[in-house]
């Protein structure tokens, strides 16, 4: 008979304070992870970084790019763009959020706040997904706000969903919440999920392959209110986005971080309700300077007393009166534009050319 061995109590509290993630029970199989993880910067991801830097330069030599575009997260792609700068080729820092984060590890923050810096000097353009986070890396490091292009996610547009890929179904004698993603330690549901199970005629249907055990839990006591779909195909997630009564939103515990999936809740047409927290909160307000929805607090009062008095013609009403315009810009199209014109404009400086199109016409 073999006999795994588990980590105790003891070991995973060590491993708590060392911040990383070793979880009682566990198999010490784990350990060398956890160990390597010490010293390995953000994680063990790193590992990825030697071979990637030989292949960069292989490349670099190769094709003479004329933009090097590194992608976060996660952080140990940076140093690559760092090392394209320093042969000389434009490098664009995909930043999405800021590398020095609430959920950074203890052990970590200075050297990621260190790495932040470096990026914010030293890269050509910056692209972020949130105006909250721009403003705090221009406070934090002192850089021009030019530096950054604000480059949300987006939604593709509104097209015909191809036949055959209506999955999920909903009860027009009920009110219809539909929650597509994932969820994390900082994008709680607890509040969601106790208003809905107390709201008569509500069901909640998630399309998730990770839903939190207490979303499990509700589901199985609570079946009339909690639906879980698992994984959904991305076509049939888009369908059921225009055919669901309230489009539901979880605010991350980072005010300036926006979750990706707002911007295709936008793209479907349908009322979003937004579950968020602070005045600060920037998905918030997004969904209220575009008109798309409501968003409230994270608390069950306030999240029952809305589904309680709900109609579906003030989510029609809502959706006559948005502001198309505001929303249009959050498109992949829109998204795109912007960033090739700050392409244009980088390009046009570097190489003193008197016609920036000239260049992005012979690409």
């Amino acid at each position: 008979m073999e006999a795994a061995l588990r980590i105790g109590p003891g070991l995973a509290g060590w491993a708590g304070r060392c911040g990383l993630d070793l979880r009682v029970g566990g198999s010490l199989a784990d350990l060398p992870r956890v160990l390597a993880e010490l010293w390995m910067y953000p994680d063990i991801r790193a590992e990825w970084w030697p071979w990637a830097r030989w292949k960069l330069l292989r490349l670099l030599a190769r094709f003479q790019p004329d933009f090097v575009v590194t992608s976060h997260e996660p952080a140990n792609s940076l140093p690559l763009g760092i090392l394209a700068k320093r042969r000389g080729y434009r490098w664009i820092a995909d930043l999405g959020d800021p590398v020095l984060s609430p959920y950074t590890p203890i052990r970590w923050r200075e050297h990621a706040e260190s790495l932040e810096r470096m990026v914010c000097e030293r890269a050509d353009l910056i692209t972020l997904t949130a105006a909250g986070a721009r403003d705090v890396l221009v406070q934090r490091h002192g850089v021009s706000p030019e530096k950054f292009l604000v480059a949300t996610q987006g939604y593709a547009g509104v097209q015909a969903a191809p036949s055959g890929c209506k999955v999920v179904v909903f009860d027009r004698n009920r009110l219809e919440l539909f929650y597509a993603g994932s969820f994390y330690s900082f994008r709680k549901p607890d509040e969601l999920i106790s208003a809905v199970v107390r709201a008569n005629g509500t069901r909640l249907s998630v399309a998730s392959i990770n839903p939190p055990m207490e979303l499990l839990e509700a589901a199985r006591k609570y079946p009339d209110s909690i639906r879980l779909l698992g994984f959904v195909p991305h076509a049939a997630a888009i369908q059921a986005q225009r055919e669901c009564d309230l489009l539901v939103n979880l605010a991350n515990a980072d005010p300036i971080q926006v979750p990706g999936k707002l911007f295709e809740y936008l793209g479907a047409g349908r009322p979003i309700l937004h579950i968020g927290g602070s005045e600060e909160d920037e998905s918030g307000k997004i969904v209220m300077q575009t008109g798309s929805g409501w968003s409230l607090p994270n608390r069950r009062e306030a999240i029952l007393d809305f589904l309680g008095n709900y109609e579906r013609e003030e989510g029609a009403e809502l959706m006559a009166m948005r502001d198309k315009m505001k929303i249009d810009e959050f498109s992949w199209k829109s998204v795109a534009h912007r960033l090739l014109a700050q392409l244009q404009c980088i390009y046009a400086v570097a190489s003193r050319a008197e016609d920036p199109q000239q260049y992005m016409r012979g690409a």
